[in-house]
């Protein structure tokens, strides 16, 4: 190949013509199958850097949805809270399980199958739904107080609607 520079011609360095046109090997320079193992060496080491960092942000990830986590936790304890706490049936479980309250209303109307089921689908669910809401809310802030914070307004927004659907305070009890 001819440059348009005082007629000197430029070849393509050996590394980069590894095959002749008939497939034949053409063999490296000692320097050139040293940079080929340096450069191949480099390109590895970068690919398990790249790999360990991936990994750490998905255990990061998984180490932010500690929220959910204890939801799903409590949510393993909490027929044994329900039936502990059923002396002090309704008002006691409705503060606890606000969403179990709402769950078994006769307002919502689900089919007969489904509306049975309802409230102890939301008595298992409502911790790591509450986990969840509160972890996308504080977006990526995954400290303590933070989180508690929100899944406790969470909560008391919960209970706000409780009462506001039994009538007030008077009449939580009654019903």
């Amino acid at each position: 190949m001819e440059s348009v520079f005082k007629g000197a011609t430029i070849e393509a360095p050996l590394s980069t013509r590894s095959k002749s046109k008939r497939g034949k090997k053409i063999p490296l320079l000692p320097y050139e199958e040293f940079e080929l193992k340096a450069r191949n060496a480099a390109l590895a080491e970068h690919e398990k850097l790249k790999a360990r960092e991936a990994r750490k942000q998905r255990l990061y990830f998984l180490a932010g949805l500690w929220p959910f986590w204890v939801g799903c936790i409590m949510a393993a304890m909490a027929p044994e809270v329900k039936e502990f706490f059923a002396p002090f049936n309704p008002w006691v479980m409705r503060v606890i399980f606000p969403l179990v309250a709402i769950g078994a209303r006769p307002e919502i109307k689900l089919a007969s199958s489904i509306s049975g089921f309802l409230p102890m689908l939301l008595l298992v669910g409502q911790f790591p739904l509450e986990g969840l809401l509160a972890r996308a809310l504080v977006r990526g802030r995954t400290a303590f107080w933070p989180v508690m914070v929100q899944i406790a307004f969470i909560h008391a927004l919960g209970i706000a609607f409780v009462v506001l659907i039994y009538g007030g305070l008077t009449r939580l009890g009654s019903l």
